[in-house]
């Protein structure tokens, strides 16, 4: 969030990346995805860039809420997606450009091939400069404060989706590590 830490976070590198890309870099990054995978929606980084989710067309404002089309959603220049555990922190969820909350006990089975669909149509419809990955460990089936139920396997192969389909489109990543509340998993 802009003026409080939220669960074990004080800082949003996310948002303060994205916000040095866009000042710094701004000639050559206009478009910035960022893809939340931790097991607690992405509320602090949907809540700083609210603000960008309005775009005036004529007098009118269109939410970007209410958009099926992500290409729409071009003029942004930051795209929230959070894919996350419906029944678990915040209670509170705030509204990221696409939220996809998931059932506890999701498992890789499950969990997978819907990211693979999300995360290329997020790529293809909002075509991005960079991508912003948060990849939140605690996804996994032994953590204690997650409900996702992904395996070693699932999580690696979580990481593999979001890496070879940015290579794949040629577009730069930059991965973050998140939440992970377990002991070593040896």
């Amino acid at each position: 969030h802009r003026s409080f830490g939220s669960g074990f976070c004080i800082f949003n590198d996310l948002a303060i990346t994205s916000k040095h890309l866009l000042d710094k870099y701004g000639d050559r990054v206009e478009r910035i995805l960022i893809v939340d995978l931790d097991v607690h929606q992405g509320d602090g980084t949907a809540a700083i860039f609210q603000q960008d989710k309005k775009k005036k067309n004529g007098s009118r404002l269109i939410e970007a809420r209410d958009v099926k089309d992500y290409s729409d959603l071009r003029h942004k220049s930051v795209f929230t997606l959070s894919m996350h555990c419906e029944s678990n922190f915040p209670a509170r969820k705030e509204a990221s450009d696409l939220d996809v909350p998931l059932p506890k006990g999701m498992g890789d089975e499950n969990y997978l091939p819907l990211l693979a669909e999300v995360f290329t149509k997020c790529i293809r419809e909002y075509k991005p400069d960079i991508v912003l990955y948060d990849a939140g460990v605690d996804v996994h089936k032994d953590d204690s404060l997650g409900f996702l139920e992904l395996t070693d396997e699932g999580v690696f192969r979580r990481d593999a989706t979001i890496l070879d389909t940015c290579v794949g489109f040629g577009i730069p990543v930059a991965g973050y590590v998140g939440g992970g509340y377990s002991n070593d998993l040896d």
